[in-house]
Parts: C-alpha cells; structure tokens; sequence
C-alpha cells in the first residue's frame, strides 16, 4: 500500500487513504462495543475515555511495531523523516505514528 506522499514523488499506485478511512472506523466500532459491553456501570464519558486510550495514535503506532506492519507500506522521503525520524521508520504505517 502507498501513502499519498509515495505516490507523489514515485507516480503510481492508489493511496490507502481509502482503506484508513474505513479501518479507522470499524476498530472504533469494534473497541466501542467491547467497552460498552465489558463496562456496563461506567457513564458515557467514561466510556469514551477507554476507548480512546485504546483507539489512538500512540497506543496503535505501538501495536503496529510489535506487528511489524509498516513492512507493507510505501511512504515517501519527506514525510518519513518529519514524522518518525527513527531508525525502525518501516515498522509503523503513517497513519499510526505519533
């Protein structure tokens, strides 16, 4: 999969900005409904603070890591090095790094 700032500086391929939209949208669902489920006594702020402290950018750049699945995107120079000026930079999709 190629982030748009690939595609930009290589001409090709579709962006997964596409497949984020919907992922992001149904691991909210997913984590939503676990909360909701498991925690049946706490209020809705409550709720919603759990989920996202599951369902955000640090909390999933750290799964993505452990799963090494930045392997399968292409992302371009620019944004590599502004977004995640580490060494390990192909193990975290763009889209879940702090």
């Amino acid at each position: 999969m190629h982030h748009r700032s690939w595609n930009a500086e290589n001409d090709g391929g579709e962006s997964n900005e596409r497949l984020e939209f919907l992922g992001d949208a149904v691991l909210g669902w997913v984590v939503a409904d676990i909360v909701y489920t498991q925690h049946s006594d706490l209020p809705e702020g409550k709720l919603t603070d759990l989920r996202k402290s599951v369902v955000n950018a640090n909390a999933l750049a750290e799964v993505a890591v452990d799963l090494g699945i930045g392997r399968a995107f292409n992302v371009g120079q620019r944004r590599r090095h502004r977004r995640w000026p580490r060494e390990d930079i192909h193990s975290c999709p763009t889209h879940l790094r702090p």
